[in-house]
């Protein structure tokens, strides 16, 4: 067995000290332009430290491998090849030579062969491409920048912002990503998943590039000035080394709104769309006007202002508005629906007519403010017949769309009672079937027993309802939806009021519940309690950093209502 070895070790000896060692230098290309990226090849049989001579205006990439492959050649001789390969860029024009490798191993010093390159002008950045990528940065193998949808904006306006990495070689993976910051008044929301990259291509300065996008968010900046953004870190790996990649920080610059504001301006910087419902059709002295009024539309709608209805004489505010959202971040800043909810008191038995409701905004695409105008409200008596249809000056079909109350139908019917021929069938059918009872007699019906109805009593909720709702406020708020759970903790409060006044609580409103147990209850200590808890959950639902302990208090501040309700 040992002589076997030995022989063995004897016949690959051989086969080394057979073939002559050998270096070669090769490249991917001959020909490139400014900022390229070029690959160098180093191949050999035997291992060392290698040397390449380069020019002062060569720079080495990122990459940097080396690999080794063992075979048999074609006259059954074990051969080893060593390969290294590193990357560059020239950054100056011209005619270059790069080499010869020096390979030393040992005593023994091998010289490669030389390679001639050509390098050319980079092409011409055009003025787009110059506003997002600087000269610099197109030299080098990879670079990060954050791409705004635009560089002026006005006050409260939403701006897009994202990371984007482009780079000329593919990396295995990015890592120790550190985000872009912004300091001062701006609020940001992500849009999709923050965590995505978008991989592409691009040919920039007549270059392919492979770009990666990722973190993408909309920015609110709520004052006029200029934001320098802090730039964002993300490394590259590529065959295990990595290249650190500093993003460039632009400046975002905020101008002020225009001052001629209008009295109806709500603080939407966007485009949005009027319409309003009323749930009356008549209305007697006493009676509750309910009506809502939806805002459609996208921009900073989240911070919107509460509209303010004018109040003709002999009308009173019976309950503060309650406003409700329903809205996504987009590309658009926040795009969804905002109604609003109004409740006010007839005073006189002859309504008096409503002067039509404006809301204003502001259009940061053309630069102006722009309103919108419902129809007028007329009373022709107690009834509400109709809105005033006159079209307000200004574009037809933009103005169509925030039309006001759909109108009352007006035709009477031509058809009297005594005319229709179904009434004259029915009353036939009633005189057969009581003759029919005669002749038969009176049918004769199992005794069963019934539950009473009275439908003149309220239907009031149960504490079962009241305790149900407030399962599903303590469960909403484990599983992170903290608005959905304060309206539920209200919900259960509204039943519990609903009961102690005996009303049912389908037909109110949180805000009228809350105020008519203030008007109908005489203990002051109750009436501040249901002030402060329906002001702290108003705080919570369209507030922000909602936490632990603020769940707590409104939740202790709901348990002691309900003691003084039971």
């Amino acid at each position: 067995m040992v002589v076997k070895n030995l022989i063995l070790c004897l016949f690959i000896s051989h086969a080394f000290l057979s073939v002559a060692q050998t270096l070669k230098f090769e490249l991917s290309t001959t020909k490139v332009i400014v900022g390229e990226r070029l690959e160098l090849k180093v191949i050999s049989d035997i291992t060392g430290s290698v040397d390449i001579k380069t020019p002062k205006n060569f720079h080495y990439g990122s990459t940097e491998q080396s690999g080794m492959q063992q075979q048999l050649d074609h006259a059954g001789r074990f051969t080893v090849q060593i390969s290294y390969v590193r990357d560059g860029y020239f950054d100056t024009p011209g005619n270059f030579t790069l080499g010869p490798v020096i390979l030393r191993s040992g005593k023994k010093v091998l010289t490669s062969n030389t390679i001639n390159v050509t390098v050319s002008k980079t092409p011409t950045v055009s003025e787009k491409e110059a506003l997002s990528y600087s000269p610099r940065d197109l030299r080098k193998p990879a670079f990060g920048v954050i791409q705004p949808g635009k560089l002026k904006i006005y006050e409260g306006e939403g701006l897009v912002l994202e990371s984007k990495v482009i780079s000329r070689v593919t990396p295995d993976n990015m890592t120790r990503y550190r985000a872009y910051s912004i300091d001062g008044s701006v609020t940001t929301h992500e849009i999709g998943n923050p965590e995505e990259i978008k991989a592409g291509n691009e040919r920039i300065a007549g270059l392919d590039w492979y770009t990666f996008t990722f973190d993408r968010k909309v920015s609110f900046f709520n004052k006029k000035g200029k934001y320098k953004l802090k730039p964002f870190d993300i490394n590259l790996e590529l065959d295990y080394s990595f290249f650190p990649v500093r993003s460039s920080a632009p400046t975002i610059e905020v101008l002020s709104l225009p001052d001629n504001k209008p009295k109806d301006f709500i603080g939407v910087v966007g485009e949005l769309q009027l319409s309003t419902d009323f749930a009356a059709k008549s209305i007697e002295k006493g009676d509750i006007l309910t009506f809502k009024l939806e805002l459609k539309g996208k921009g900073n709608i989240q911070n919107a202002l509460t509209p303010i209805v004018k109040i003709p004489k002999g009308w009173k505010e019976y309950a503060a508005p309650k406003p409700t959202s329903k809205y996504t971040f987009t590309e658009d800043g926040a795009e969804g629906i905002l109604t609003y909810e109004y409740c006010f008191k007839c005073l006189t038995s002859e309504p008096s007519n409503w002067e039509p409701i404006t809301v204003s905004y502001f259009d940061p695409k053309e630069g102006k403010y722009k309103t919108l105008k419902s129809g007028a409200v007329i009373f022709n008596g107690k009834n509400i017949v109709t809105a005033d249809q006159k079209e307000p000056k200004g574009n037809p079909r933009e103005m169509s769309k925030t039309s006001l109350v759909q109108q009352a139908n007006t035709k009477e019917d031509d058809e009297t009672l005594f005319t229709n021929p179904i009434f004259w069938l029915t009353i036939a059918s009633i005189i057969v079937f009581a003759l029919l009872i005669g002749i038969l007699g009176k049918p004769k019906f199992k005794k069963r027993k019934y539950t009473a109805l009275d439908y003149n009593q309220p239907y009031v909720a149960s504490w079962n309802l009241v305790e149900v709702d407030l399962d599903k406020g303590e469960k909403s708020y484990q599983q992170g939806e903290t608005s959905e759970a304060v309206q539920h903790i209200e919900n259960a409060l509204c039943k519990a009021i609903s009961i102690s006044l005996q009303l049912d609580y389908r037909e109110f409103s949180v805000s009228a519940m809350a105020q008519s147990y203030l008007e109908s209850s005489n203990n002051v200590q109750s009436q501040s309690m249901v002030k402060e808890f329906f002001y702290q959950c108003q705080l919570l639902r369209y507030g922000h950093g909602m936490n632990d302990q603020d769940w707590e208090h409104v939740k202790s501040l709901a348990e002691n209502l309900l003691k003084v309700l039971k």
